[in-house]
């Protein structure tokens, strides 16, 4: 269904969850306080285009800085970070009507600055190791609106660590966290978050990870990518089912429709299998 001004119904089923009870209370209690009044104040300070962008980035950043730093800190929750950035949205939403092309701008604006998608910042070096993570929103919302993502927990409990390996040199960690809607996909949300990342250079990352909310009990290894997309509904409302076309790769050469992981499976299967500790481990 689309509006007269053309967007699709689609793009505001996210925003229209946050008239519900429970988010409300996530917004209330989540943490980040004023952030969305704070948003509200800047924008409206914005004296032109570029001033609200600015004021978009600036926010969205400050979003996802606190989000990891609270995850890190206290209990671990994702949903404070999803719900307010949701509200960010509808006071974008209201800033400029639906259609105009700022507000198009300013909304990509702050998905991209609150998920962690601003480009390669790792540290150069031989010495140090560079490790993105890479997870995903709460979905399945309209079952549970209660429900969280481990996967995107799990990210910004991550990013912005720094660890020491076995043979003393210093691992970093930047997160990721994507969206549950299949039209971002289509779009090329994944080649954009993470290309800085593969490119040649001093910056390159050594270990890339993606995390996914799996089934309780079990630990899922997906050891193998297929590009093809299943029957459930993104947090949109919206289905894709069936294959999806794969980018040709450098040179124009075809790309494989399936991709296996480069990660050690075999070794990680069996620290699973044993709990890593040596003992039996049930799932």
């Amino acid at each position: 269904m689309s509006t007269d001004s053309g967007i699709t119904a689609e793009e505001f089923a996210e925003e229209a969850r946050l008239d519900r009870e429970i988010p409300g209370r996530v917004l209330r209690h989540g943490g980040h306080g004023d952030a969305v009044t704070a948003f509200t104040e800047a924008l409206d300070a914005a004296e032109d285009e570029e001033g609200a962008l600015r004021v978009v980035r600036d926010h969205g950043r400050r979003l996802w800085r606190n989000a990891a730093r609270r995850a890190r800190e206290t209990d671990g929750d994702d949903r404070p970070l999803y719900w307010t950035r949701l509200a960010m949205i509808r006071v974008l939403r209201g800033y400029r009507p639906a259609g105009d092309p700022l507000g198009t701008a300013l909304v990509s604006a702050l998905e991209r600055a609150s998920r962690g998608i601003e480009g390669n910042r790792l540290p150069a070096g031989g010495d140090r190791l560079r490790i993105v993570i890479t997870g995903f929103d709460p979905f399945g919302l309209d079952r549970d609106i209660r429900r969280g993502n481990p996967s995107g927990a799990a990210v910004l409990a991550l990013h912005g660590t720094t660890l020491r390996t076995a043979d003393g040199r210093t691992a970093h960690v930047e997160g990721v966290i994507l969206p549950v809607r299949w039209g971002d996909f289509t779009d090329g949300i994944v080649e954009e978050a993470l290309t800085p990342y593969l490119e040649e250079g001093p910056r390159r990352v050594d270990l890339f990870m993606t995390v996914s909310q799996g089934r309780p009990g079990f630990f899922d290894l997906e050891v193998f990518n297929g590009a093809r997309r299943g029957d459930t509904p993104d947090n949109a409302g919206v289905r894709a089912p069936g294959p999806i076309p794969v980018p040709p790769g450098p040179g124009g050469a075809a790309a494989p429709q399936w991709t296996r992981s480069t990660l050690p499976a075999e070794r990680m299967i069996a620290a699973t299998a044993t709990g890593g500790d040596g003992r039996e481990a049930e799932g």
